[in-house]
């Protein structure tokens, strides 16, 4: 019985991931569905009723716009227009663990004004590209 144990136990191991802290193959699954992994705040005040607390979930990501369905933080989903997105320096701190290892950091600009956006900085070209397709034509 003792081997046939440590025979099932090599299989689940080659069959599961178990590094908690790998999410590169659950980003790849969301952005073929048009969606990354991220956390998003206000710069200062309320925008499109999101505050100044991180608030993490899964964006939905469109020609110039996103929709934030969250996770952990705000109750509700948002449509956010984006205008454009501009990277910033440095780790956001967020408060909770991030489901991502490295963060791209952006400050996303609307009409009602400006949020600060991080997701998985693996992904940040192909994210940048599938939000402003028409730059990728120019």
């Amino acid at each position: 019985m003792s081997a046939l144990f440590e025979f099932l136990v090599m299989v689940f191991a080659a069959l599961i991931p178990w590094d908690p802290t790998n999410h590169r193959a659950r980003d790849r699954r969301l952005f073929d569905a048009n969606k990354v992994a991220c956390a998003i705040r206000a710069l200062d005040g309320r925008v499109l009723n999101i505050g100044t607390e991180w608030s993490v979930g899964v964006c939905e990501i469109a020609d110039g716009r996103l929709t934030f369905v969250p996770e952990l933080g705000i109750v509700g989903d948002r449509t956010i227009p984006v205008l454009s997105a501009t990277a910033v320096a440095g780790e956001p701190e967020f408060g909770v663990p991030a489901a991502w290892a490295d963060s791209a950091h952006f400050v996303i600009s609307t009409r009602d004004g400006d949020l600060f956006w991080a997701f998985p900085k693996h992904l940040s070209s192909e994210v940048l590209a599938l939000l402003f397709p028409e730059r990728q034509r120019a």
